[in-house]
């Protein structure tokens, strides 16, 4: 018999360990998005200044990156709405009052492809914890709406205050 067969490790793997592995690996998997995200916003952001950059010297411009840039963000900073980004989830938060169904959200936000909808608005908002299922027991029940929740509701008033 080798040593490893004969080891019992100092504790015991119950349900709330379990529980707790995957909490982790959610956040984990959620911190991992947010970084892609922030590192694409980034790359939007020197893409641009190039564009520019490469635009003005077409013109005859003499202006350096690093002069676009400064000039970028001073403009950046007194208009900060310019560089927000409405991403899908936010337009579907805005639309969304009190209970909705699906065909609802969709018609308010001017949609007509169920399957872009799905997969661009109402999965990530869902998978996100902003919006929740009035009846989440049956998903595909006619009679399912939804609904903002406590995160969704703070999503909403960072947004608008």
């Amino acid at each position: 018999m080798n040593e490893r067969s004969t080891y019992q490790p100092p504790y015991t793997i119950t349900a709330a360990i379990v529980n707790l592995v995957a909490e982790i690996s959610e956040a984990v998997g959620r911190l991992t998005v947010l970084s892609d995200q922030a590192r694409a916003l980034r790359l939007r952001r020197i893409n641009r200044i190039r564009t520019i950059h490469g635009s003005l010297a077409i013109e005859g411009n003499t202006l350096s990156e690093s002069q676009i840039t400064a000039i970028i963000d001073t403009v950046t900073a007194s208009t900060p709405e310019v560089e927000q980004e409405v991403t899908p989830e936010v337009r579907l938060l805005s639309a969304l009052a009190g209970e909705m169904t699906r065909q609802q959200l969709k018609e308010t936000l001017g949609l007509k492809d169920d399957e872009h909808f799905r997969k661009a608005y109402l999965l990530p908002a869902l998978d996100a914890g902003l919006i929740e299922m009035t009846i989440p027991d049956k998903p595909r029940s006619s009679k399912q709406k939804y609904r903002l929740t406590d995160k969704g509701r703070q999503l909403v008033a960072r947004s608008v205050g």
